[in-house]
């Protein structure tokens, strides 16, 4: 009886050895597998197969492709999967004209940098020098001093604190010449080559022809643009001053004959 209980125990035992020796095998594989992948993985990552051969800039006017390039910090020996892209997108917009950045990648090896630049607006006049604003205030460009080639208006007399490229200008003053020159009837706006902005309701436009509209804020645009066209029609004399701060009572003076 008790010789088949010991034969028992180690019929019972040599299972569970060759169990555990199975068990063990198995793991080992996997071990073995995971070390594989992760090698696999890592010479993969890691292969010269990713490395940029292409790089095309789309968006861009006033920076060539090749100052984006640089500014961007990438070249020919970056791996497109290990693309930094928030350093490229912070570097990129280091530049004034640059305001927005998109990166899209092409495996294995192409890379495009897609810019929107900024789009200048108006001047304003500090001191000797002239700075390039965008719509929002943001200072793009300096220019140096006006010329008569300059081909936008130029902002003068605004009481605003130094500004620097890179930097937005603030103020309801300078917020409020910004919106009513962007409100201001095209064909107007486009003959513009001055701004005076004494203060914000003696907003003064000065045109290439010699008109004078003292135009306000950016209140009742539309109506302002229409009496301004309608009192441009009147053929009867040069018109050399329109006053539209209030719309419905302007006043308009005439060059003496």
């Amino acid at each position: 009886m008790s010789r088949n209980v010991e034969e028992a125990k180690r019929r019972r035992n040599e299972k569970l050895r060759q169990t555990r020796g199975r068990q063990s095998l198995k793991l080992l594989a996997v071990v073995v597998a995971l070390i594989v992948i992760a090698v696999g993985g890592y010479a993969i990552f890691n292969s010269d197969f990713w490395l940029i051969q292409s790089i095309t800039v789309v968006g861009n006017h006033r920076l060539t492709s090749k100052q984006v390039v640089d500014l961007a910090g990438v070249d020919y020996k970056t791996s497109l999967l290990r693309l930094p892209a928030a350093e490229i997108t912070a570097n990129l917009k280091k530049n004034p004209w640059v305001s927005d950045v998109e990166l899209s990648r092409s495996l294995p090896n192409r890379l495009t940098i897609q810019i929107k630049e900024r789009e200048p607006f108006v001047g304003l006049k500090q001191g000797d020098k002239v700075l390039v604003l965008d719509k929002t205030g943001f200072v793009v460009q300096s220019i140096g001093t006006f010329t008569t080639e300059t081909s936008m208006p130029v902002i003068s007399d605004i009481k605003i604190g130094r500004l620097k490229v890179g930097a937005r200008g603030k103020g309801a003053t300078l917020s409020g010449a910004l919106k009513s020159l962007s409100v201001l009837a095209p064909e107007i706006r486009a003959k513009t080559t001055w701004i005076s902005v004494l203060s914000l309701e003696k907003l003064t436009f000065q045109t290439a022809d010699g008109l004078e509209i003292v135009y306000g804020g950016p209140e009742d645009a539309a109506k302002k643009n229409f009496v301004i066209k309608k009192i441009l029609q009147d053929p009867s004399g040069k018109i050399v001053h329109i006053n539209v701060t209030t719309p419905d009572n302007p006043v308009v003076r005439k060059l003496k004959q």
